[in-house]
């Protein structure tokens, strides 16, 4: 039988040394800076991703399907 000094430590050593990522969570962009927020992305930062989404919309195609409009890659 544990003793209840016994479970505690126990807890305690569980709740300093358990982390727990959920399913699907993303890299963070500046992993040495968590606190990072929106101050950190540049202007050079928003150019290159509207220039891939530029990139993206001339590869792709247009389709009317029942009057919808569908994005299909090439």
């Amino acid at each position: 039988m544990h003793t209840r000094e016994e479970i505690v430590e126990t807890a305690q050593d569980l709740e300093a040394s358990f982390a727990w990522v959920p399913p699907l969570s993303t890299e963070p962009r500046n992993a040495d800076d968590l606190l990072a927020g929106l101050d950190s992305i540049s202007a050079d930062d928003i150019a290159a991703e509207f220039a891939s989404l530029e990139e993206l919309k001339r590869t792709e195609e247009v389709q009317s399907i029942n009057e919808v409009e569908v994005l299909v890659g090439t």
